[in-house]
């Protein structure tokens, strides 16, 4: 399987090693990190609004990998999100649950509709 990279925030470079680069390049998210798997942030240390761009990327995210949420779903999953994120300001308990409810509400939207 071959990846792209989003150009518009990542860049490709050498890693930053002494006394000299190593010779295979990196990917590097904007935010300063190689790999999908490193975060620079704590999930408890988020503000409203970038919470907001997260929830939205999460979304996108799961429509990218073919996980269709309707308008009605996706507008209950961003109100669970916002409230778990309200009463708990995790990043992650918050985008976690909210999308397990959401997908939840979809099954049983979409187990309703083949019933009529």
């Amino acid at each position: 399987m071959k990846l792209s990279r989003r150009k518009r925030t990542t860049t490709v470079e050498h890693h930053d090693s002494d006394p000299n680069p190593t010779q295979c390049e990196g990917t590097f998210c904007e935010c300063g990190v190689e790999g999908t798997n490193t975060r620079l942030w704590d999930p408890t240390d988020v503000s409203r609004d970038r919470f907001k761009d997260l929830l939205k990327a999460g979304l996108e995210t799961l429509e990218h990998k073919g996980v269709a949420l309707d308008r009605a779903r996706k507008r209950e999953t961003v109100g669970y999100a916002l409230q778990l994120f309200s009463e708990s300001g995790d990043v992650d308990r918050s985008l976690s649950k909210a999308v397990e409810m959401g997908l939840v509400a979809q099954a049983t939207s979409d187990a309703a509709d083949r019933q009529l």
